[in-house]
Protein backbone atom coordinates (compact mmCIF):
# COMPACT_ATOMS: atom_id res chain seq x y z
CA UNK A 1 0.00 0.00 0.00
CA UNK A 2 1.51 3.31 -0.89
CA UNK A 3 0.69 6.48 0.76
CA UNK A 4 -0.18 9.33 -2.14
CA UNK A 5 1.29 12.59 -2.08
CA UNK A 6 -0.18 15.96 -3.74
CA UNK A 7 2.92 16.54 -6.13
CA UNK A 8 3.56 20.58 -6.09
CA UNK A 9 0.81 21.71 -3.14
CA UNK A 10 3.37 24.15 -1.77
CA UNK A 11 3.72 25.50 -5.21
CA UNK A 12 -0.15 25.82 -6.09
CA UNK A 13 -1.14 27.46 -2.29
CA UNK A 14 1.89 29.53 -3.10
CA UNK A 15 0.77 30.17 -6.60
CA UNK A 16 -3.24 31.13 -5.28
CA UNK A 17 -2.05 33.59 -2.49
CA UNK A 18 0.33 35.25 -4.85
CA UNK A 19 -2.91 35.78 -7.13
CA UNK A 20 -4.36 37.06 -4.08
CA UNK A 21 -1.61 39.76 -3.21
CA UNK A 22 -1.06 40.78 -6.79
CA UNK A 23 -5.01 41.63 -7.25
CA UNK A 24 -4.40 44.25 -3.91
CA UNK A 25 -2.05 46.30 -5.86
CA UNK A 26 -2.75 49.62 -5.36
CA UNK A 27 -1.13 52.81 -6.13
CA UNK A 28 -0.20 53.89 -2.56
CA UNK A 29 0.51 51.10 -0.11
CA UNK A 30 -1.75 51.53 3.14
CA UNK A 31 0.07 50.19 6.53
CA UNK A 32 -2.78 47.77 6.62
CA UNK A 33 -2.26 46.05 2.71
CA UNK A 34 1.50 46.07 3.82
CA UNK A 35 0.58 44.01 6.71
CA UNK A 36 -1.72 41.72 5.24
CA UNK A 37 0.91 41.13 3.20
CA UNK A 38 3.66 40.06 5.60
CA UNK A 39 0.57 37.97 7.11
CA UNK A 40 -0.40 35.95 3.62
CA UNK A 41 2.99 35.80 3.10
CA UNK A 42 3.73 33.96 6.70
CA UNK A 43 0.82 31.94 5.70
CA UNK A 44 1.55 30.76 2.94
CA UNK A 45 4.99 29.66 4.42
CA UNK A 46 3.81 27.75 7.25
CA UNK A 47 1.03 26.03 4.15
CA UNK A 48 4.20 25.15 2.77
CA UNK A 49 5.76 23.94 5.54
CA UNK A 50 3.02 20.99 6.23
CA UNK A 51 3.05 20.37 2.04
CA UNK A 52 7.34 19.78 2.66
CA UNK A 53 6.83 17.74 5.52
CA UNK A 54 3.99 15.55 3.84
CA UNK A 55 6.16 15.03 1.06
CA UNK A 56 8.78 13.91 3.34
CA UNK A 57 6.49 11.37 4.91
CA UNK A 58 4.97 10.05 2.16
CA UNK A 59 8.47 9.42 0.79
CA UNK A 60 9.86 7.83 3.95
CA UNK A 61 7.05 5.53 4.02
CA UNK A 62 7.04 4.96 0.22
CA UNK A 63 10.90 4.04 -0.18
CA UNK A 64 11.21 2.53 3.37
CA UNK A 65 8.20 1.01 4.09
CA UNK A 66 7.75 2.41 7.98
CA UNK A 67 6.21 4.70 9.06
CA UNK A 68 8.10 7.93 10.23
CA UNK A 69 6.24 8.75 13.67
CA UNK A 70 8.77 12.04 14.40
CA UNK A 71 7.45 13.24 10.60
CA UNK A 72 3.62 12.47 11.51
CA UNK A 73 4.08 14.35 14.65
CA UNK A 74 6.12 17.53 13.12
CA UNK A 75 2.75 17.47 10.56
CA UNK A 76 0.42 17.37 12.92
CA UNK A 77 2.07 20.56 15.16
CA UNK A 78 2.40 22.20 11.78
CA UNK A 79 -0.75 21.87 10.84
CA UNK A 80 -2.14 22.73 14.09
CA UNK A 81 -0.18 26.19 14.21
CA UNK A 82 -1.39 26.92 10.36
CA UNK A 83 -5.14 26.28 11.74
CA UNK A 84 -4.59 28.63 14.84
CA UNK A 85 -3.56 31.82 12.34
CA UNK A 86 -5.62 34.24 11.86
CA UNK A 87 -5.96 33.68 7.82
CA UNK A 88 -7.42 30.06 8.68
CA UNK A 89 -10.52 30.61 7.25
CA UNK A 90 -13.45 30.07 10.03
CA UNK A 91 -16.55 27.73 10.41
CA UNK A 92 -18.67 30.39 8.59
CA UNK A 93 -21.49 27.16 10.70
CA UNK A 94 -21.05 28.66 13.75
Amino acid sequence: MKLVTVLGIGLIISAAWAARVDALVIEEHSPDLVQAQVHERLFVKRANHVAALWTQLTKDYNEKHAFNVRVAREISKAFHDLEKDENWPKDRLK
